[in-house]
């Protein structure tokens, strides 16, 4: 007894420094293979997701690669309709918010115009050199965020294009993956125990991810409703950005919150009017986070808010906002994943709500 406990004790500071080291470069392999490694991640969530739905129109008699192309055209379709209904509303909230923003503004500097005009008199002071003449200063035109916009849209369509050919290659080759790693298990038992993990990940994470859908279509419904009873411009686009930015634990409804009190300070004048959009919407999300929501999911589907805040933080700061978006179905990922193996069933314990 003693001489293993020796022995581990012996080994302790290397075997820490070989985890750390492995650590390290596991991170740093996320971060630097993210433009290779994020449509990868997002094809495989998709494909375990989308399985069910695959398995029901093979059942009808549609072959794979149908089934496969009638699924990825339907995604590219819904994608295209998000994208042709925000556009227009973007286009004019760009074109208009500025402005706004600027005559708001201006409102309020109406007491400081004399502070204004001396600190501008200083300043031309100062900007004089010793012979009296102006130095001549040449300023950078800084990119409009029309332009960032652009360059975001070009990365996310070629990401979007990549996750959408490999998804279609995963669907249309069926159980191959699942065959090659069934494969690569020695014994049976170990086998066995891939399939069943393969399939409960696949039944739990689409239902999971599709109620997700489903009760964020309805924030998004709401929210437009509402926008457009109160006389909002664009109240489509607020909705749809409300519904997308709840897949976005924390984060999210903070984030929805700004929004609505920035198009309250811009359409209203009196303060109470200013707030009454996101308090509106903060009592209607408690109840419906808090009553529906929870009565939809369920108890068996409820996630540990604490891991889940960390793995937002993780993903987020490896992937920017499309990690932000896949951290809840890669926590219920491995929630599954860890309750099938009997070796990492505490950490389903710890993960679960």
């Amino acid at each position: 007894m003693s001489e293993p406990m020796t022995a581990v004790r012996e080994r302790g500071p290397i075997y820490g420094v070989q985890v750390a080291i492995l650590v390290i470069l596991i991170l740093s392999l996320l971060r630097v293979g993210r433009d290779v490694l994020l449509p990868i991640v997002l094809a495989l969530l998709l494909n375990v997701t989308l399985r069910p739905v695959i398995a029901r129109l093979r059942r009808v008699g549609l072959p794979a690669p149908v089934s496969a192309g009638f699924v990825v055209v339907s995604l590219v379709g819904l994608v295209g309709l998000f994208v042709y209904a925000a556009y227009d509303p973007m286009l004019h909230w760009l074109e208009t918010a500025p402005r706004s923003i600027q005559e708001l503004r201006s409102q309020g500097e109406g007491d400081l115009a004399d502070v204004k005009k001396a600190t501008e008199a200083v300043s031309e002071i100062t900007a004089t050199g010793e012979d009296g003449k102006r130095p001549i200063i040449v300023q950078q035109a800084d990119s409009t965020v029309t332009a960032q916009l652009a360059e975001g849209a070009k990365t996310a369509a070629g990401l979007t294009g990549i996750t959408l050919i490999l998804l279609y290659v995963l669907l249309a080759t069926g159980d191959l993956l699942l065959r090659k790693l069934v494969q690569l298990a020695a014994g049976f038992s170990a086998q066995r125990r891939i399939v069943v993990t393969v399939r409960a990940l696949e039944a739990h994470l689409a239902r999971y991810l599709g109620t997700m859908l489903l009760l964020n279509l309805g924030v998004a419904l709401v929210v437009s409703v509402g926008l457009w009873a109160a006389g909002f411009e664009d109240p489509i686009l607020w909705g749809m950005v409300a519904g997308l930015l709840r897949f976005i634990p924390y984060v999210g409804n903070t984030v929805v919150v700004a929004i609505l009190l920035t198009l309250g300070v811009l359409a209203y004048d009196p303060l109470w009017m200013m707030v009454a959009p996101p308090i509106v919407y903060l009592a209607f999300i408690t109840v419906y986070g808090n009553v529906f929501e929870l009565f939809v999911h369920g108890r068996r589907l409820a996630l540990n808010p604490i891991m889940l805040f960390v793995y937002v933080l993780f993903w987020g700061t490896i992937w920017g906002i499309p990690g932000v978006l896949i951290a809840v179905p890669l926590l219920a990922a491995t929630k599954v994943i860890a309750e099938q193996v009997p070796a990492l069933r505490p950490l389903g314990r710890f993960v679960s709500a």
